[in-house]
């Protein structure tokens, strides 16, 4: 990214090699994780390419829908995982700290376009989970400072 010690080489291997039981998403490797984890988030277009990247290798990784025999606790395990990564690092950058940030206000529209892009990437999935656990409704929004965020109902 412009501007960034961040690049795409540092995570070419973004993603777990298998989940047991034929699981068909994959949470993000620790090496992504960590690379992200040490990113400098100095300017809004960093956190959008950082974004963009995560979007890319979700894409990468796969998220058909699981098989018959696949565990829907596990899928939630890899949904939330890519979940929180993108919302690490709209939470580091536009996140309250004390005070909140007065340099800028609300995301960019690139920002919530990149959140937006992961969420719906993601939603096919959370169905296929939500139906499977018998869930009676299911939520995966995109909220600020705090990024995405997934829930799950049930009857009571």
């Amino acid at each position: 990214w412009r501007g960034s010690s961040l690049t795409t080489t540092d995570v070419k291997l973004s993603v777990e090699t298998t989940i047991p039981g034929g699981d068909a998403v994959k949470g993000p490797d620790r090496r992504l994780r960590k690379v992200i984890a040490n990113a400098e988030l100095e300017d809004e277009s960093t956190v959008e390419g950082i974004l963009s990247l995560i979007y890319d290798q979700l894409d990468e990784a796969g998220t058909e829908l699981p098989s018959r025999g696949s565990r829907p606790s596990t899928q939630l395990s890899a949904l939330e995982a890519w979940t929180s990564l993108a919302s690490y690092v709209v939470g580091r950058f536009y996140g309250p700290s004390s005070p909140m940030r007065r340099d800028i206000a609300g995301w960019g529209e690139k920002a919530a376009t990149e959140l937006r892009r992961i969420a719906n990437k993601l939603e096919p999935v959370l169905r296929w989970i939500a139906e499977r656990l018998k869930a009676a409704s299911f939520s995966i929004a995109v909220g600020f400072p705090w990024g995405i965020s997934v829930g799950l109902a049930f009857p009571v």
